[in-house]
């Protein structure tokens, strides 16, 4: 049973990545999906709300704003650690600055330290100005994450 599951992650990741690279950002990938992972839509379609979802995010004073919990992020990471190579996947192919936020903050409530690697890449094509806008309060969160990911 772990390993059917496993091959369905490994699955649902290729599609992921597939989408990514695919020239039709309008059309939802959800239609793209191999028939193993119908069974799984509305785990993906929970994860592709993330990247039209802006993220709430609050400041008590000062340049850096919190990123609040919102109901979709609480669905996503109620999947558990599951979702996380999925989650990863999203982080790595990213052009949106609302997606990367939402992904992390999921990610960080899993405590995923699987995916240190997809962050400090994001960390650092944002610093090297390859994709997505700089900002300090995501700046912060990166580096939150992969300051707290070793002890996870």
């Amino acid at each position: 049973m772990r390993s059917r599951q496993n091959l369905f992650w490994v699955t649902l990741v290729v599609i992921v990545m597939t989408a990514c690279v695919s020239s039709d950002t309008n059309q939802p990938s959800s239609s793209k999906l191999e028939p193993k992972a119908i069974e799984h839509e509305r785990v993906v379609s929970l994860v592709e709300k993330l990247s039209r979802e802006p993220p709430i995010r609050t400041t008590y004073s000062g340049p850096y704003a919190a990123t609040r919990t919102t109901p979709t992020q609480r669905a996503v990471v109620a999947e558990g650690p599951d979702v996380i190579p999925l989650l990863t996947e999203r982080l790595r192919c990213t052009g949106s600055f609302d997606e990367a936020v939402n992904v992390l903050h999921c990610l960080f409530l899993l405590k995923a330290k699987a995916a240190t690697t997809a962050v400090y890449d994001l960390q650092s094509d944002i610093r090297k100005g390859k994709r997505l806008r700089r900002d300090y309060s995501l700046e912060i969160d990166l580096s939150a994450f992969l300051e707290r990911a070793p002890n996870w």
